[in-house]
């Protein structure tokens, strides 16, 4: 592989689903032990219908894109930030998404724009600085591929795309990383 292959535009997707065991994993390194994470009756009493996963158990298959995509094998993480626009739950397909918006080829760094998704509701976005230590490796033959790279070549017009069929839509355009241009019906 070759840092010279990556381009603007370029990004993968995958879906993820947390369930209660993985939090527990997550609680034994991370000693984050908040009862709204796992105890029911508390996280009711607190004003949620459902337990909370924990944002940095949440935000951990970002770390995944970075060591097996972006670049993958010889990445190193430079910094990353995150938004929580949503609670995520346990036992939810998760769609996690990370798209390339700025290449440094002389430093060989990747910024991405980071995504996750349950359905049409927005959870998390965020941004990571990626560094290739490399600017050509060999990937090895232990390590499988669950990321493909796709090309950005698709755009989309979306009309209405202030309501709710349109939102939905355009959502879901955005997942399967296409440009869109969007268009609000509604008169001010």
């Amino acid at each position: 592989m070759k840092f010279s292959q990556f381009s603007v535009g370029q990004y993968v997707s995958f879906d993820k689903t947390f369930s209660l065991t993985d939090y527990e994993k997550f609680r034994d390194f991370s000693a984050d032990s908040n009862p709204l994470h796992w105890n029911r009756d508390f996280a009711l009493a607190s004003g949620s219908a459902q337990l909370i996963l924990p944002l940095g158990l949440a935000t951990s298959p970002f770390s995944a894109i970075a060591g097996m995509a972006f670049p993958g094998v010889p990445s190193l993480i430079i910094s990353s930030s995150y938004n929580a626009h949503s609670p995520v739950h346990y036992d939810r397909d998760i769609t996690y998404s990370a798209k390339i918006t700025h290449i440094s080829a002389e430093k060989r760094i990747l910024k991405l724009e980071l995504k996750a998704y349950e359905k049409t509701v927005a959870l998390i976005s965020g941004e990571m600085v990626v560094q290739a230590r490399f600017d050509e490796w060999e990937i090895p033959a232990d390590l499988t591929a669950e990321f493909t790279l796709k090309q950005p070549n698709n755009l989309v017009l979306i009309t209405g795309s202030d309501g709710a069929i349109g939102s939905a839509c355009a959502t879901q355009f955005e997942k399967a990383g296409w440009r869109r241009r969007l268009n609000s019906t509604s008169q001010r």
